[in-house]
Parts: C-alpha cells; sequence; structure tokens
C-alpha cells in the first residue's frame, strides 16, 4: 500500500554496539540537578554514546535513547544490539531488554557492579540464577522439578 501514499518503508539493520558512556552516571546528574522534580515527573530517556559494528559495513559512532532500568546497566564496555537506519546512522535504538544485557555482559553481576534500583537488583539476581530449559517445551524452569512448571512435561534426572 506504501506505494499509493507515496510513503517509503524505513529500512533498518540490527548490528552490536559497545557503550562508550557511563548510563548511572547520566541519572545521578539528572537527579542532582532535579531534585525538586523527583516524584512529580517521569524520569526522561537519556542518550548515550555507542560504537555500532555493522557487521560487513564501517563502524560508527551514534547516540543511542533509553531510559529505566536498562540506563543503569550501560557502562563503558557494555555490548547491546541496537537497530539503525543506515540513511541516518547518527541514531540508533536499543534492541535489548535488560535480561539481554546482563546475560552478553557477565561483568555486570559481580559485586563491583553497584546497582541502586531495586527492581534492576531483583532482574539481576535473576539472571544469575541456573536455569534448564526443558526438553519439550524449551523453556527455562529453575531448580530440579519433577515436572516442568511451564507445559508439565516430566523432567528425568
Amino acid at each position: 500500500m506504501s506505494f499509493l501514499f507515496g510513503k517509503k518503508q524505513k529500512q533498518t539493520v540490527t548490528a552490536m554496539a559497545e557503550v562508550m558512556e557511563n548510563g548511572a552516571s547520566k541519572v545521578k546528574e539528572w537527579l542532582t540537578n532535579n531534585m525538586d522534580k523527583i516524584g512529580k515527573v517521569e524520569m526522561p530517556m537519556f542518550k548515550i554514546l555507542v560504537h555500532v559494528t555493522p557487521e560487513g559495513g564501517s563502524p560508527f559512532d551514534a547516540q543511542m535513547e533509553t531510559g529505566r532500568p536498562a540506563i543503569d546497566l550501560m557502562r563503558p564496555g557494555v555490548h547491546v544490539w541496537v537497530n539503525y537506519d543506515p540513511n541516518q546512522k547518527e541514531q540508533v535504538s536499543l534492541v535489548d531488554d535488560v535480561n539481554d544485557i546482563l546475560t552478553r555482559n557477565p561483568q555486570l553481576k559481580g559485586p563491583a557492579f553497584q546497582v541502586q534500583n531495586p527492581q534492576l537488583k531483583e532482574l539481576i539476581n535473576q539472571a544469575q540464577k541456573p536455569v534448564t530449559p526443558c526438553p519439550a517445551c524449551g523453556k527455562n524452569y529453575e531448580g530440579t522439578p519433577k515436572f516442568c512448571p511451564n507445559c508439565g512435561h516430566p523432567i528425568s534426572s
């Protein structure tokens, strides 16, 4: 239908990017400068510098906009998947969710990584628990149950 209305379909490419700035420091700066607004307005989206490495293309730097809780995980050296328009490479968007970021970046799970956000702390704790995929449905479960909590399939030990 786009040919009828003259709209061009937006082409997007997915690529790996390395975070170049500390997201937590951007949050701290915003909180320091907006103490009077805390609890009255939503925390904004933050722009953070990333170095994008497209497969088969030339690397480039871009701004990625993200909010909480993902911004708390944005530290130099963290790797995330992003989407971008090849005709407008200056702005990219985050594809990963928090669990994807934690799984790909084990440096975020150590004791040196301090998180103040209670929701994010819980996600990190969940990501550190060992999980096993069910042979029948493929969904993950924790511990050693006799039956998959997702589909009810018997689990052999």
